[in-house]
């Protein structure tokens, strides 16, 4: 690593760290846990096909109570997984 590759990683780092400690000063969370509707905005897909995909255990779930949820890290695992 050059000493100008290790500058920059030291401001992204810097940068980063102000970005997250202003988003959460403000409140500014995005969930992790998405539900059926969420879901589907999420991969431009409709309820109908997320609940499809839940049933034939293409998307994991996270049951809270009798409510069905997806986790947001989940749904990025199938994007990258089924990239070509």
């Amino acid at each position: 690593m050059t000493g100008l590759d290790a500058f920059v990683d030291s401001m992204a780092d810097q940068l980063a760290a102000k970005v997250i400690a202003r988003i959460e000063a403000q409140g500014i969370v995005q969930p992790r846990l998405l539900t059926v509707e969420q879901a589907a905005r999420y991969l431009g897909r409709t309820e109908e096909a997320v609940r499809r995909l839940r049933l034939s255990g293409k998307l994991p779930v996270v049951k809270l109570d009798d409510r069905v949820m997806f986790d947001v890290r989940d749904l990025d695992g199938q994007i990258v997984a089924h990239k070509e």
